[in-house]
C-alpha cells in the first residue's frame, strides 16, 4: 500500500522516502494491484451472489405475477 501512495519504505537503512526512484518505477504496478484486488473483492462478495440469486427472484416474481401455485 505505501508504494501505491508514493511512499518508499527502506527497512534496512530505516528510511522513509516520498517520490523516490523506486516509487517512480513500481507505482504503476502497485496501483494496478490495489485496484485489481478491490475490483475482484467487489465481484466476489457482491456481484456473484446477486447474479446467483437472480433466477430464484425472477421465478418468484413470475409466479406472483401469473399467480401460479406449485
Amino acid at each position: 500500500m505505501p508504494l501505491a501512495m508514493g511512499i518508499s519504505l527502506d527497512i534496512i537503512s530505516r528510511d522513509i522516502l516520498f517520490g523516490s526512484r523506486i516509487v517512480d518505477w513500481w507505482s504503476n504496478l502497485a496501483v494496478s494491484i490495489v485496484f485489481g484486488l478491490g475490483f475482484s473483492t467487489f465481484i466476489t462478495l457482491i456481484l456473484t451472489p446477486a447474479v446467483l440469486a437472480l433466477p430464484y427472484a425472477l421465478r418468484n416474481d413470475f409466479k406472483k405475477f401469473f399467480k401460479i401455485t406449485d
